[in-house]
């Protein structure tokens, strides 16, 4: 399985439990000290690298390399332990923090302190920590190693301690100089793409996060349907556009019929239940350039961008005889829905505004529950022209016929 895969298998790193962040970092740690023993060790058997490294040197960071792992060894074990009894505890991910810094350090000031993979190592380390850790944990350990480099910068600076000695006359061999720069990369490589590969990988998490919680906050969570703010915002937006281009907007308004009374015999699951299937009946009549959101208990609005009101009747007739088809069965009993719809546009009124074409499409769909239900009713938005009403009746109205009726 692939790393970014197993990590997004597991959930999203921040909200791990503390001893599983602690054991997560310990793993890396170890890894990491694992390719430092490698590197030393091809120092110290390849020819062509020994007349450029201090033989003594490598071992010990070979070794130093080693001691390290089975420290994190048992700082991973001392986690599980800890982890068995109280998952959420701290203590591991505290310790883990004030020591991850200070065995880099040592490699750090073995290779020079003024050296690329110095800045590269405790710079990325605060990175990782503060994205798992307690901040305040990541800082003052980051504060402490800063203090002791710059202590032992001053030490090597007035000659007390010997710059990178792990390499032998690198300031004064001219073919030392490629050398020294390759070793800076076989040193700091491994330990930067590793803390930027699980930096990606978390904020891969985080930014995965973060949209799964903006589509909530713009959703309505029973129907998945957009909820009334987002839907707002949008409308707002689409006739924004409309005058731009000159274009007419229309907006359709539904209500259930008789909602209240399923409620009241079938109880509030079978109410969802109608929601979802009307939700999802809509947004199958509708185009795909439309949009669909939930206004009420049980009301929703409709936006049909670039839609006269020819179109936006057509659409809304559509939908009324979709839902009328829905089979809603209960204990064997199928459950009649329908709804009343109110449709308004634009029009070549340049000035209307959302709330305006909302209360529109709103007293349309009065007009609609008004004059029996189950029907869809169009009110002009256009400033002068009187105003008419436009119903579409649906067949299983007593006495009447589906076609346009004209109101006063």
């Amino acid at each position: 399985m692939h790393p970014i895969n197993w990590l997004k298998s597991r959930g999203n790193p921040v909200e791990w439990a503390e001893t599983e962040k602690a054991f997560f970092a310990g793993t890396v740690e170890m890894g990491l000290y694992f390719c430092f023993f490698c590197i030393a060790t091809c120092a110290e058997y390849l020819p062509a690298l020994q007349q450029h490294t201090n033989l003594e040197v490598v071992r010990f960071t070979g070794k130093f390399s080693l001691v390290i792992m089975a420290l994190w060894g048992l700082v991973l074990l001392f986690t599980l332990h800890v982890r068995r009894k109280n998952p959420d505890s701290t203590l591991p991910s505290i310790i883990k923090t004030y020591l991850v810094g200070q065995p880099l350090m040592v490699m750090a000031v073995l290779n020079g302190v003024p050296a690329i993979v110095t800045g590269l190592l405790l710079s990325a380390v605060p990175i990782f920590g503060m994205i798992l850790f307690n901040s305040r944990h990541v800082l003052i350990a980051t504060g402490m190693i800063w203090v002791e480099l710059t202590l032992i910068g001053i030490a090597v600076s007035l000659g007390y301690l010997p710059d990178a000695p792990i390499y032998i006359n690198h300031e004064s061999t001219p073919v030392f100089s490629l050398v020294w720069f390759v070793g800076q990369i076989l040193i700091g490589l491994p330990a930067v793409g590793m803390g930027l590969f699980i930096v990606n990988a978390l904020l891969k998490g985080l930014r995965s996060r973060e949209e799964k919680i903006l589509t909530l906050s713009c959703r309505d969570g029973l129907t998945g349907v957009w909820n009334r703010r987002y839907l707002t915002e949008m409308l707002e937006h689409e006739i924004a556009v409309s005058r731009r281009s000159t274009s007419p907007l229309s907006v359709v308004m539904i209500d259930l019929d008789f909602f209240k009374k399923i409620n009241d015999e079938h109880g509030r699951a079978m109410c969802d239940k109608v929601l979802i299937l009307t939700a999802a009946t809509l947004q199958q009549a509708i185009r795909e350039t439309d949009y669909i959101g939930r206004f009420g208990d049980e009301e929703f609005v409709v936006v049909l961008p670039a839609c006269d009101e020819k179109t936006a009747m057509t659409i809304a007739e559509r939908c009324r005889s979709m839902i009328e088809a829905l089979t809603v069965k209960m204990e064997g009993a199928r459950i009649p829905v329908s709804a009343s719809f109110g449709v308004s546009t634009t029009g070549d009124n340049s000035t209307l505004d959302s709330s305006s074409l909302l209360n529109s499409a709103d007293k349309a769909l009065y007009q609609a529950k008004h004059a029996g239900r189950n029907r869809v009713v169009f009110t002009s938005t256009r400033p002068h022209p009187p105003k008419r009403l436009i119903a579409f009746f649906s067949k299983n109205t007593p006495g009447t016929e589906h076609h346009h009726d004209r109101m006063e």
